[in-house]
């Protein structure tokens, strides 16, 4: 009885939350999938009362298939050749120096300073640094030091534009995946070789924070400038 009246209990604290989220979120994402099978666009959108007919997968196949759309088709390769090569330069190399920190080497903590140190700015400011490093006037400029002539690299049309994003994903994906090896290693002592409980306990983690990283990876945060005349290009 104490059972079921917990379980009502927690229905209906839940209730209002789902009933928003409901309406809110899946109403307007259905309410929005349906307008795009119809023809409601141009003028009439902005008409009062304005009509609209069904057209199914009219749009859809003109956004994949026609020519002025093109664009779309571009933009969805280059999101997941951003997400691909940022996930797993920042994933490697962030276990990498997971492990290196798990391992408690000499000058842990300069080490540690030194990976954080891009989380500690802000997304302006990185884009900014970078934006500066990779004009005429940053990183071309380097050989005028030991008297070479100038480089004449067009870095933010180019495919290294990916070590930007690798250099701020990178600080939060060590500090994550350190928490995962020291949830791993707490699981593990804990269940002192119950290693198939343990198993179904550690793929949620590495999981959760896979997911996290992807979910945030997928919104570049410290582009240096339009897009269009940076990874857009290098991908075209």
């Amino acid at each position: 009885m104490s059972l079921s009246r917990d379980k009502l209990f927690a229905l209906l604290t839940l209730l209002p939350s789902l009933v928003l989220i409901s309406i809110f979120v899946y109403g307007f994402i259905g309410h929005t999938f349906y307008i795009s099978l119809t023809d409601w666009g141009g003028a009439a959108a902005y008409v009062e009362g304005g009509g609209f007919n069904f057209i199914g997968l009219k749009n859809y196949r003109e956004l994949f298939t026609g020519f002025l759309d093109y664009r779309f088709r571009q933009d969805l390769v280059n999101t997941f050749f951003y997400l691909i090569f940022v996930t797993l330069g920042s994933l490697g190399l962030g276990l990498f120096f997971a492990i290196l920190l798990d391992r408690a080497p000499r000058g842990e903590g300069f080490f540690k300073t030194l990976f954080l140190y891009p989380m500690s700015l802000s997304f302006i400011v990185t884009g900014t640094i970078w934006r500066w490093l990779l004009t005429d006037h940053g990183i071309n400029t380097l050989p005028l030091f030991v008297g070479l002539s100038p480089l004449n690299f067009n870095w933010v049309s180019s495919y290294e534009q990916i070590l930007q994003f690798n250099w701020q994903n990178l600080p939060k994906m060590t500090a994550l995946l350190v928490t995962a090896i020291l949830t791993i290693v707490a699981i593990r002592t804990w269940l002192q070789g119950h290693w198939k409980r343990g198993f179904f306990m550690v793929i949620p983690v590495v999981l959760l924070i896979a997911w996290i990283f992807w979910d945030d990876a997928f919104i570049p945060k410290a582009l240096p400038f339009a897009e269009t005349h940076g990874f857009n290009l290098a991908t075209v």
